[in-house]
Formats: structure tokens, C-alpha cells, sequence
């Protein structure tokens, strides 16, 4: 019986394939200053916290809220940087965002899930040698998940008043 060996699923086109050698600070740093503002919108957006306690800004060529509650916008920022060691050994492609209602049984009422993937090749050694180009096409993936995100509709607060995390 033939066991194949790479089992991993195919890259579809337009994927970004990087090395582990190309997984330069600046990317990951990249992807966790994404996870920050993704965060704060997904916060915003679900209307965990008050919309006084956010602030619009422009990144990845959309208006996005960031929290300017300083625990709060601390507690993000512990979350985010406690991803580094993870992403930068690649231990870690995906983050899990839910929103959960946590009365007696915490219930998860949405999941956002962002999937960060990565690709080893050696024959793609010198793809992304151009680090603006890297940069820019993470920032165009950025931009189209910020607009997915957008779309999405909060969830109805009424059915679930309390014990929102």
C-alpha cells in the first residue's frame, strides 16, 4: 500500500507561499500588527464594548475602529505578542476569535478564524527575495479579510444581555 508523502492539501493560486528562512521578523511583526486591528474590529464591530471607547482609523485601505480603553487596548496587545514565539517558530498558522457568552456554561455564539499559512519549499527560494513585494501582497490579503470581516453582521445582543467575553 502506497502512503504518500506530503499529505498536505495543494496551494490553491494566489496563496503567498514563504519560506521558513523568509519568515523575517518584519513578516511576522506584519501579521501581528493585522491581528491587532483585526481584533480591534471584530470588538468593535460584535459591540462587545461601548463605540465611545473606539476610534477610526485607515489601515489595509479601510476604516477599521481601534480601542482606546488602555486595559483594554493592553490586554489586545499581551494577546497579539504572546502569538511571536509561535508564529516565528511555526508552531502556530491559525487564530481562533470568538465571541462567547459565559453565563454557568460558556457558550461560543461566533468564531472568526484567521488563517495565516505557510509553505515550505525549496524551490521557491527565491520568490520573495523583494521584501516591498512580500509586503504589499500581505497587505492586499490584509485588506480583503478586513472587507470580509466588515460584512459580517453582529451578532443580536438582545438574546444574549449578559456575560459577554
Amino acid at each position: 500500500m502506497n502512503i504518500p508523502r506530503n499529505t498536505r492539501p495543494r496551494r490553491r493560486h494566489g496563496e503567498i507561499r514563504l519560506l521558513e528562512k523568509q519568515m523575517r521578523p518584519e513578516v511576522i511583526e506584519r501579521c501581528l500588527q493585522f491581528l491587532d486591528v483585526v481584533i480591534n474590529q471584530i470588538i468593535y464591530q460584535e459591540n462587545i464594548y461601548p463605540s465611545n471607547l473606539f476610534q477610526p482609523r485607515q489601515m489595509y485601505q479601510s476604516l477599521v475602529y481601534q480601542c482606546i480603553d488602555k486595559d483594554i487596548s493592553s490586554y489586545i496587545t499581551l494577546c497579539v505578542a504572546s502569538l511571536k514565539d509561535l508564529f516565528s517558530q511555526q508552531l502556530s498558522d491559525m487564530v481562533s476569535i470568538n465571541i462567547i457568552r459565559n453565563c454557568q456554561i460558556s457558550i461560543i455564539l461566533r468564531r472568526y478564524l484567521i488563517e495565516l499559512h505557510t509553505m515550505h519549499d525549496p524551490c521557491l527560494r527565491a520568490i520573495y527575495d523583494n521584501t516591498k513585494q512580500l509586503m504589499n501582497q500581505l497587505d492586499q490579503i490584509f485588506s480583503q479579510c478586513i472587507q470580509t470581516i466588515k460584512q459580517i453582521k453582529p451578532l443580536e445582543c438582545s438574546n444574549y444581555t449578559k456575560g459577554w467575553t
